[in-house]
């Protein structure tokens, strides 16, 4: 898996293929390489944009957007939007 990390964005390319329960495993191994704030929003809040990224490509929506995550500090949207949503599409994309 091929991932960018700069001070304030995770780009993780072709996130799609990861499964929801990598998720937490593949945010502790980018976290560990450090240099970034964007752990300061926490693993849920990650884990949760990243599934509605995955859901949103599973159902063919501008996948040439959505097949990589760029999980950015701050978020681009209100954190709580992803919060519900991927509360929502979790068993959908585990």
């Amino acid at each position: 898996m091929n991932y960018t990390v700069t001070a304030h964005n995770v780009h993780i390319n072709d996130s799609y293929k990861v499964r929801g329960r990598s998720f937490q495993d593949v945010l502790e191994l980018i976290h560990t390489s450090g240099g970034t704030d964007v752990f300061d929003r926490g693993y849920f809040s990650l884990k949760m944009e990243w599934a509605v990224h995955n859901f949103l490509y599973k159902i063919h929506f501008k996948r040439e957007r959505t097949k990589d995550v760029d999980l950015d500090n701050p978020c681009d949207l209100p954190e709580w939007i992803y919060k519900i949503l991927g509360c929502m599409v979790w068993i959908i994309i585990r």
